[in-house]
């Protein structure tokens, strides 16, 4: 079927693959998450930083997709001929930036019977540290930087995902749990992670873990009744409800 309507697709579209539906991909919960006076973008940073570590803490969780919002990313903008007269690679300059960006162990220190791990920080923290970087030296002896042959700036990543609900844009967090993971007990914790944050607004778009409460509560009405009517039934042929329960 796809076949048929292959030659509509626009250019840019990639190759469609088709796979069969498993249920067991689909996410246990699901959730929209608002934060007041904060705005899309900086209420997925938000969910990225701090609700996402949470969520992977708890156990049985195998995966954790965000949509909705944008994610930054830093655009470094080559100047193609001052790049290429100094004879340097795209490989080269990337993996100079994440040597740059590093944190190291930089030793132990015991104090009042406490020990206390020591980072060397030389991450960067703002656009001129990237942009100040030094790729190479120069014949002449100075240093060349990222900002002699490149514009380096904060952008956006191209979106791959949008999240809707009621026709507006919101952030929203899914939640899939490993093949033999309780699914009850993974929704009620990630409840909790939300609930936690006082400032954040989520809404639980789909829980499976309430699914499963109802299906037990059926389940133990169902129960009740049919062993109230076994009851009553055979009160009625014996006429005493002390032989019923003898039985």
């Amino acid at each position: 079927k796809i076949d048929l309507i292959r030659s509509m697709f626009p250019s840019e579209v990639q190759e469609p693959v088709v796979v069969r539906y498993d249920p067991t991909d689909r996410p246990v919960f699901i959730t929209t998450v608002k934060i007041e006076g904060k705005s899309l973008i900086e209420t997925r940073e938000i969910v990225e930083r701090k609700i996402k570590p949470l969520l992977q803490r708890i156990d049985g969780i195998s995966e954790i997709n965000i949509a909705g919002g944008s994610l930054r990313e830093i655009h470094i903008d080559i100047d193609r001929g001052k790049f290429e007269a100094r004879s340097l690679s795209f490989s080269e300059i990337s993996s100079i930036i994440q040597n740059n960006n590093v944190s190291l162990p930089g030793g132990l220190i015991i104090s009042n019977n406490k020990e206390y791990i020591v980072y060397t920080s030389s991450k960067y923290k703002t656009i001129k540290d990237i942009s100040d970087t030094a790729i190479m030296q120069a014949s002449q002896g100075s240093l060349v930087n990222i900002n002699n042959f490149a514009v380096v700036s904060s952008s956006f990543r191209d979106k791959t995902d949008i999240a809707r609900l009621n026709g507006k844009e919101q952030v929203t967090v899914y939640v899939h749990k490993a093949g033999d993971a309780n699914a009850l007990d993974i929704c009620r914790k990630a409840a909790t992670v939300f609930s936690d944050y006082r400032n954040i607004k989520a809404n639980t778009v789909y829980s499976q873990g309430k699914y499963i409460n109802a299906s037990i509560n059926n389940l133990l009405i169902s129960g009740i009744w049919g062993i109230t009517i076994v009851i009553l039934v055979l009160s009625l042929f014996t006429r005493k409800l002390i032989t019923v329960f003898s039985i």
